[in-house]
């Protein structure tokens, strides 16, 4: 999967040379970034868990 994925907190996941980037919009800079899309749902749940507080 090559395409960008938009995440629970309503940022975006794109995949660059390997390599996934969570950032706000997919022009900004990376807030995120992991090997696996897996990973980036994690964290954006977690930022979303963490806003609601």
């Amino acid at each position: 999967m090559n395409t960008p994925s938009v995440l629970a907190n309503g940022m975006w996941a794109n995949r660059w040379n390997m390599i996934w980037r969570v950032t706000e919009d997919r022009d900004k800079r990376a807030r995120f970034v992991a090997v696996h899309l897996d990973e980036c749902r994690r964290w954006a749940g977690a930022q979303l868990r963490n806003s609601k507080h």
